[in-house]
């Protein structure tokens, strides 16, 4: 065989032209497309006896090559087996892929994933001699023989990387809620002496995880005995629809409930059964709102499921139904 490193390309200029012989096997035939450091050609392969895809890039040069292997690495996370990927080397220097021309886009030889998903449900047919011919090692690259482009479109339908048709249509859960801010959030100590630390309520929406809100330190994870709990109050003016507020602990471990009511009471007693409950929480535990159309939110701490026999909390964050 020739060596690749001294075949040259027959257009003046020494750029890839119609006619060409990329590494005695691709005879380039068509140019789909390309820019300023690249070209991709239509190019006919006799051993597999179907047309192909090659892409050229323009120089030898460094970063020309890392180009290239910037492009296998993305292929490989699209498809790890590399099943859409016929060929990769050196022409000349300069380095080359030949993919499935099924899947090519005239103006760029990355297969876009619309493509895989439009390629049709009947498996392909391989050309005569196809399958007899495993992959081989050609001087200083791989030859990997494709399976069809029916394999990429199962690949990336699998991996959740496409959206099938139709998908679209389906709600979207993470745009059914929005982020809101309470008007006021208090502490609530109702069988103690009224508050708790309210000097650190704001660390709760400040959006960064190293400012907290601490409770006292006590005796026991109970609160020492000396009380059933104690809570934080997020007031809404107006009333909003409310579905989850979410409490980021710095270990997690507590247990408690939340409750809701069309304003703030100061009593325990009268903010009635709880909407959800925790038990042994994690460090990022969601609580349930159901969206209800409430004024205030009462999150009442039963346990404080430490160590250290003191909650800390580094950050509330409250949202409401569309």
């Amino acid at each position: 065989m020739t060596d690749a490193t001294t075949q040259e390309f027959g257009s003046e200029g020494g750029q890839p032209a119609r006619g060409d012989l990329i590494e005695d096997r691709y005879r380039l035939e068509e140019r789909l497309g390309g820019g300023v450091t690249a070209t991709t050609w239509r190019a006919h392969d006799p051993v597999l006896g179907r047309d192909v895809a090659v892409k050229v890039w323009t120089d030898a040069s460094d970063d020309a090559h890392r180009s290239q292997q910037d492009e296998l690495s993305a292929a490989r996370l699209l498809d790890p087996n590399l099943n859409e990927l016929l060929d990769a080397g050196s022409h000349a220097g300069r380095p080359f892929l030949v993919r499935e021309i099924a899947l090519e886009h005239p103006a760029d030889p990355t297969p876009p994933l619309s493509a895989a998903v439009a390629a049709p449900e009947a498996p392909n047919t391989p050309p005569a001699g196809m399958a007899s011919a495993p992959p081989a090692r050609r001087g200083d690259r791989v030859v990997m023989i494709s399976v069809g482009a029916i394999v990429v479109a199962a690949v990336l339908v699998a991996a959740g990387l496409v959206v099938r048709p139709g998908a679209s249509d389906a709600p979207d859960e993470a745009a059914a809620t929005h982020d809101v801010a309470p008007t006021e959030i208090t502490s609530f100590d109702p069988k103690g002496d009224g508050r708790e630390n309210p000097d650190e309520l704001g660390a709760l929406l400040d959006d960064d995880s190293a400012t907290t809100w601490r409770s006292d330190r006590y005796n026991s994870p109970n609160f020492g005995n000396l009380k059933p709990g104690l809570g934080l109050v997020l007031t809404f003016s107006p009333a909003q629809e409310l579905d989850s507020v979410e409490v980021v602990s710095e270990a997690g471990g507590w247990s408690g409930q939340v409750h809701v009511a069309t304003s703030a009471a100061p009593e325990f007693e009268d903010w009635g059964a709880p909407v959800d409950t925790v038990d042994g929480s994690r460090p990022s535990e969601e609580l349930d709102l159901g969206g209800r159309t409430v004024g205030a939110v009462l999150i009442w701490f039963t346990d404080l499921g430490t160590e250290s026999n003191r909650l800390t909390i580094s950050g509330l964050r409250v949202r409401a139904a569309q």
